[in-house]
This record gives C-alpha cells, structure tokens and sequence, in this order.
C-alpha cells in the first residue's frame, strides 16, 4: 500500500482510523466507490502498532468463501491463518470487499477470536454487520482540499491550473469533491481544460475515465465503479435507486415513498439499503432524516430510469404538495422552522418548475412551485429565482392560474434583490394590477416597491410601501410578515430623519414579537434598533441591542445575518479603536468573501471607509472605497452610512470597480496601511470559569461556552504558552508510568475501550442535537472511565505502547481538546481558527501562538 502520489486532506478521518484500530477489533471504512476508502487506510496503516497485512478483496470472485481469502494470505485455511496471527500483533486489512460480505463476515469472526493482538480493518461500500464493528464514513472531500487535490494530479499530468481559477473551482464542485473523479478529470486536463469539462457537464460520466488501458488501475471510469455498486442490488432496490434519481436535492422518506409509489415501510428500509451500500448519503438527527444522491450518482441513475416521464411527473406533483403546505402554513405563521424546510427543497422546486415549463400544457402546476421560492430569495438565490420566473413567463404570459399574481410578486421581489430596480417595479405593479391578487400579492408587491424606492433614495415612497405592505398582512392575518414590515418602516424612517418615530414603531416590533415567541422577529427587530442607534452614536444601547439579536440568533437555530452583525461590531469596536478593530473587519470581510455575498463585501468595504474617515486616516478610506466592488445583490439593511458613503464617493475619482479577489487583495493592503495606527503585537486576552460556563475574549469578541474537560486543559496549555505539558498531567496525574501488570485482564480492557469509542460518538451527536445535558451525562461517564484506565492499565507480559496510560490520557486528552474546539467555532470561529492553529495535542501538548500572546486565565 505504498503511495504514489500526495495524501491531501482526510487528517480527521485518519486520526479517527488511527484511534479505533489502537482500541477496537473490527473498524470498517465505508463510502461510495473512488471516495478514497483504499488511499486512507494506506496511509493511516503507517500508524497502526504491529504488522500490517493487505488482502486486495477485488481480486477473488463474487462466490468466494472465507477459505478464499485466507488463501490469499497464504494459508491453507481460516483456522490456520488464525493460528499464525495470533503469533504476533497484526492489522489485516481486507480491501474492497462489498462484494462477498458474508465470506468476510466468516473469515473475521474466528480471526478475532484467536487473540487480543489481532485487528482488523475492512474497507467496503457497506459495513459488514458484524457485532463489535465500528465504522468510520469517507464522504466527499470538502471544497479546498477537493481543489488542492485537482490542482496536484493536474500538475502531474502535465497541466499546470491556478488553484483559484474560476472554472476549476466549479468543476471540483460538479463533481462532487469525489477523489476519483478529480483524478480522472486531472489526467485528461491537457486535452480537457476545465472549461470545456464544465461546458459537457451533463456528459461528465462519459469523460470521465482514464486517459488510457494501460497500467491495472482498479477504478478505470466513475461510470464503472457505480456499476460495480448498481450490480449488487436487487431488482426492487435498483428500481427504487433509479427512480429517486429524479430528485436534484435533498428529499425524506414521505417524499421518496410518494415519487416511487412505495409503502412507507418499504421505503424507509429500502433507503437505508441503498445508504448501507454508499448510494445514497443520509442526514439524520433526533427528529428527521434526509436523503440524497451525490450528483454523479444521480446522473447515473437517471440515465438508467425507465419510463422517466411518469417518475417525473410524479415528482413534480409531490413537490407541488408540498408547495401548497408551505404556503399555507407560511402564511398563518412564517419561521425559521418553515424558511429551513423551503430552502432544504429548493433544488427540488427548481427542478420541478423545469419540468413544468419543458412538459406542462397549461401554467395550474407552475406557479404553485415558484411561490415558496420566496424564501430562498434572500439567501442570495435572486437571479436563480428570477431567470426561472422569467421563463414561466415567457411560456405562459397571460393565461389566468392558480397564484399567478402571487408568484409575480415573488419575481419583484427577487429582481430588486438580484439589483434591477426598474423590472421589480414592473413585475410588482403587474402583480397588484392582476384581477384576482390577493393580500400576499399585496404584501409582497409592496415589499417589492419600498425596497426598489429606497435603494432609489425615495423614502418616502418607500415608508409608503412598505405601510401599505404592513396593513395588507394585518388584513390577511400574517403578523410575522406585519412585524418585518414594520422594522422596515422603522429602519426607512430613520434613513429619513425620523429617528424618534423610528425607535418607537422598532420598539413595539420588538415587544410584539418578544410576546408572540417569533424569534425570526426578534432578531431582526433587535437589528434594526442596533443600525438606529449606531447611527445615533448611542454605542453602548446599539451594543445592547446586538446582543439581543446574537441570542435570538441562537433561539432560532440558524446563523442568519452573521454579515451584519459583524458589520455592525466592527464600526463599534473601531470607533473606539480603529487599530484594534482591524482583525474584526478582516474577520469579517473574509467571511463575506467566503461566502460569495457581493453585497456584503461592497458594504463592509464602504462602512470601513466610513470610520477611517472619521479617524482622519483618509487613504485608508479612499482605497477601502476604492476597493469595493460593484453592490450585487440588495440586503434587508443596506448602507449603514449611506449620505457618508456617497459623499466619500463623490469626492474621489470615479474608476471600475475590481473583481472580488482584487477587491479583497485592496483591502487587506489598506487595512494594512502605514497610516493607520501600528497593530499591538502582544496581546491580552481573557478566559474566565463563570459557574458552568468560560467566557472566552479574543480579538475584541467575548463569547461563551458550556464547561467541559477540553476546556480545562485548554485553560492549562493557554496559561503556559509555548510548554510541553504531558497527557497525563493533564488527565490529573503527574509522571509516564510503565507496564503495572495486569490491572485488567484483554478481555476488560477491551470492553473498556470499545465503550470509551462508542461514549465519544454518542456524545458528538448528544451535541449535534443539542442535547447538551445528555451530553454533559455521557462526558461525566467518559471521564470516569478513562480515570479507571489511567489506574489500571497494562498488558500483562507484553509491553505495547498503545496500552499504556500515556496511551491513553493521550487519546482522550487529544478527543477532549478536539471537541472543545469544535464547540468553540460555533460560538466563536476566529479563536477557534486561532486555538486550531496553535495548540498541538498528543503525548506531550503545547500551545505554541505565532506571536506573543498573554492569556489572563481565571479558573
């Protein structure tokens, strides 16, 4: 298993491996075929204790027995390889072996049984059900290390790309961050450049294979590898495969079982089939599942589909249900909760609307689908919403259907946020002009109007509409929607110096929400008090008010404007200090950029420029203007300063505006400027026990998170920068024991273990459900545990390194740091990324910061 190439990314999903073969008998890497199941185990092998020994699984035929693969080995039987292994600590590897499962199962059982010195992994597209199994599941590599690996191959093959070239970033996203398919496409790229790939995307099975039949690669196209998947099903799980094909996003079970016309039992276990064999990708937490197929699984199965008009059909009615629930339930009462649901199926509406348009005969089905597209409108999907409405327009520009005029309102909507003012008030006065509109038609033509007038400077036109809006959701019952139109007067009339009426109409927003449980509201509200008062200079009551907005934030579930809100701290924080301010406005300009929100990027760039002026520091203003690129899309609260802004605007020279790379390059530098006051290199930072909680201060932001373990020896490490602390100090003990003897016999040690693994993974989805006092439970369990192996460890009369208990307090010290982070990035991601980069975990753990830091630890 030696390699050949550069190992990039997987460093978590190896650690995992790493850890589990140290404790555990059986571990199974599973994924879908080219995922890189094979290449992770080569590399992690390099840690695991004892012999390695490699069976590939591929080569024996689909009949094969257990006595098969022990011949592989070179035995003459189970027994007899079973015998020989135990000799010795030994990993067997049994490769790709999803193809004779119960053989394996049969070879593995006495294997184990032979000695506590024998483990083994399996690689495989389904884990093998064996009892005591564990497994860990290879997904898609994520979006920079799928880039990274493209780039690699790329250049191997002879074909040099810029990592951050346009077209290679979207052709890693087309296909899925699947390794093998990078591989493929990288060594055709100096005769397929990515732009021509992306130009054939819909043809990318055909493409990708490997430019020759030379050498015995196992994988010679992606097409052949989920063919090898395929043809493991049963004719009803093929069937079922195939037509959920249809689907191009995420979908449950109620939705499958509808589009394939299978009883819901049927369909629940026939997804889990297709999820054990790597086929589908499942999303689960205590409430719901969700399914859905990678795109070039996907493409495959719909190139296989059979009688695909009927599936399709099916398809778009199911999705014009749901259309019509979300609707009316949106209606009544309009929530994070429904917003989710919506945006979850946007792929899906997408989808089905072309299949309206390309197959309908009249406009009853369409523009059901289009109306809940509303909700995706502000999470920067305008254009997308606005090029597909404007095809149902086209197709039937005046035939009378079921919520037309609704849907065209939801078009006005969407082109005054995609920027173009003139048709949203077009499609806004069509909309409220059409004969049977309704009150939502109303309300969202007239939203539609107050923004395009406002962008236009007109506020009084704007407050007009958006008063009218607010009426019209009284009137049809629709107090969510009143209380946004509300905070819109509000924030309109501030704009227009009306800042007194402006608090008040906000401040009874705020009540009314805070009373009807509507956390959307209340942290949309609290932000429209919070950019009033900033504006007003009355910092301390607009810092009072973001803090309100961050925790209905949280009460909501969803980050939601984290883009303002950063805007907003970082004018309060650089009002008081523009030097230390500027990791705040980094922070929040990489976000932005991060994200691919144009417009927030052009806002942060010209409310930087804003305070920079005001500091007197005006090149740093002119170029932060200057650098900002062209608006893109409209935000529910735009310019924080908008008569500062255009009068800075209109005193420099007018010049096209950058691209956002070149925009984010002028940035940093002006950020950077020596006229502005010099950084501080050291810095003092804080973190304080608060009953159950640490609060956390770093660049400027104090955050909170629940106590634990990782906590306490981050608090440890921060207090003794750039020291070597043992594992074991840290787990409470003081000096590296040796071999105590047998303490535990194998068999405890290793019920032991197994149990700490399996408490580790219960309390990381404990944590994902946010079940944080089952979480704190398993963790008191954990820690008890670990405690006992710390006593009593050893391994009789072997001496292994795994076993020790430095062993050990190393495994747990490094799981209980790794969790603490992960906990700390949702609360607060720049000292996460900081603490990240910094501490190292493993027998001897540090926290080693690139520049002087001064921690004020108050335990």
């Amino acid at each position: 298993m030696a390699a050949v190439s550069t190992f990039i990314g997987r460093e978590l999903e190896q650690a995992r491996l790493v850890e589990l073969v140290a404790c555990v008998p059986l571990v199974t890497v599973t994924g879908p075929g080219g995922v890189g199941k094979t290449r992770l185990v080569a590399e992690a092998s390099h840690h695991f204790d004892g012999d390695v020994v490699v069976v590939e699984c591929s080569r024996l035929p689909r009949d094969a027995d257990e006595t098969a693969i022990a011949g592989e080995m070179g035995y003459v039987s189970v027994a007899a390889a079973a015998a020989a292994l135990a000799e010795r600590a030994t990993v067997v590897v049994l490769d790709n072996c999803e193809h004779m499962l119960d053989a394996v199962a049969g070879f593995v059982t006495p294997l184990l049984r032979a000695g506590d010195d024998v483990r083994v992994v399996t690689t495989s597209r389904e884990p093998l059900g064996v009892t005591g199994e564990q497994v860990v599941i290879v997904e898609p590599l994520d979006h920079g290390d799928a880039v990274q690996l493209f780039a690699d191959r790329a250049a191997a093959a002879g074909a040099a790309f810029d990592a951050d070239d346009d077209a290679v970033v979207a052709l890693c996203r087309a296909l899925d961050g699947m390794p093998l398919a990078l591989e493929l496409a990288a060594a055709r790229a100096r005769a397929i450049s990515p732009l021509d790939f992306l130009a054939n995307v819909e043809r990318r099975l055909d493409l990708l294979h490997a430019p020759t039949n030379r050498g015995t690669r196992r994988h010679a196209s992606v097409r052949d590898t989920i063919d090898t998947s395929v043809a493991l099903l049963a004719p009803e799980e093929r069937q079922f495969f195939e037509q959920l094909g249809v689907f191009a996003g995420p979908f449950d079970a109620d939705l499958a079982a509808t589009v394939t016309q299978t009883d819901q039992f049927a369909a629940l276990d026939l997804l889990a089939r297709l999820v054990e064999r790597s086929l589908l990708v499942a999303r689960a937490d205590a409430v719901s599942s969700t399914y859905s197929m990678l795109d070039l699984v996907r493409e495959y199965a719909v190139d296989a589909l059979a009688d695909s008009d009927t599936v399709c059909s099916r398809f778009t009615d199911a999705m014009v249900a749901f259309a019509d629930r979300v609707v009316i339930e949106g209606v009544r009462e309009w929530s994070g909760e429904i917003i989710a649901r919506i945006t979850a199926q946007a792929a899906n509406l997408f989808a089905a609307v072309d299949w309206c348009v390309d197959h309908d005969d009249s406009p009853d089905r369409v523009f059901r689908l289009v109306l809940p597209l509303f909700a995706v409108v502000h999470r920067g999907r305008s254009p997308e919403v606005l090029a597909i409405g404007s095809q149902v327009l086209v197709r039937w520009p005046d035939q009378r259907a079921p919520w037309r005029s609704e849907a065209i309102a939801v078009l006005a909507v969407a082109a005054v946020f995609a920027g173009d003012n003139n048709r949203a008030i077009v499609l806004a006065e069509s909309a409220l002009a059409e004969p049977d509109a309704s009150a939502v038609a109303c309300v969202l033509g007239q939203r539609a109007l107050g923004f395009a007038a406002r962008s236009q400077g007109d506020f009084a036109s704007a407050i007009e509409h958006f008063a009218r809006g607010h009426d019209a959701a009284l009137e049809l019952g629709a107090r969510p929607f009143a209380r946004e139109l509300a905070g819109l007067q509000a924030s309109t009339l501030d704009l227009a110096g009306e800042r007194d009426r402006a608090l008040t109409l906000i401040r009874d927003a705020i009540t009314e929400a805070t009373g009807a449980h509507d956390h959307l509201n209340v942290a949309w509200a609290h932000l429209v008090a919070a950019c009033i008062l900033l504006r007003a200079e009355r910092d301390a009551e607009a810092r009072a008010e973001l803090a309100h907005a961050r925790a209905a934030v949280v009460r909501l579930g969803v980050p939601w404007w984290q883009g303002l809100i950063a805007r907003i701290e970082a004018v309060l924080d650089s009002r008081e200090d523009w030097a230390a301010a500027i990791p705040v406005w980094q922070d929040a300009l990489s976000r932005a950029v991060a994200d691919g929100a144009l417009g927030e990027v052009a806002l942060i760039l010209r409310a930087a420029a804003v305070v920079a002026a005001r500091h007197g520091l005006d090149d740093t203003a002119r170029e932060l203007l200057a650098a900002a690129p062209p608006a893109g899309e409209l935000t529910v609260i735009g310019e924080l300063f908008p008569d500062e802004v255009r009068r800075l605007e209109s005193a420099r020279a007018a010049a096209a505006p950058p691209d956002l790379r070149t925009a984010l390059e002028r940035a940093r530098t002006a950020l950077g400027r020596a006229d502005a006051p010099p950084p501080v290199v050291s810095q003092t930072l804080e973190l304080r026990r608060e009953g159950d909680s640490w609060a956390m201060t770093y660049a400027g932001t104090t955050a909170r998170v629940r106590d634990a373990k990782g906590l306490a020896d981050l608090a440890v490490l921060l207090a003794r920068p750039g020291s070597d602390v043992h594992c074991l100090e840290l787990m409470g003990g003081g000096v590296v024991q040796g071999d105590a003897g047998p303490a535990l016999d194998a068999k405890a040690r290793r019920a032991y273990e197994a149990r700490i693994v399996d408490l580790q993974r219960d309390i990381d989805d404990a944590r994902d459900a946010n079940d944080l006092v089952r979480a704190e439970r398993i963790e008191a369990e954990l820690d008890a545990l670990t405690a006992q192996l710390a006593e009593a460890f050893g391994l009789g009369n072997r001496d292994r390194a795994s076993g020790s208990s430095a062993e050990r307090a190393r495994t747990a010290v490094t799981y209980r740091i790794r969790a603490s982070l992960k906990r700390i990035n949702e609360v607060h991601p720049e000292l996460a990324r900081h603490l990240t980069n910094a501490v190292r975990t493993g027998t001897w753990c540090s926290y080693r910061p690139e520049t002087d830091i001064v921690w004020e630890i108050v335990p």
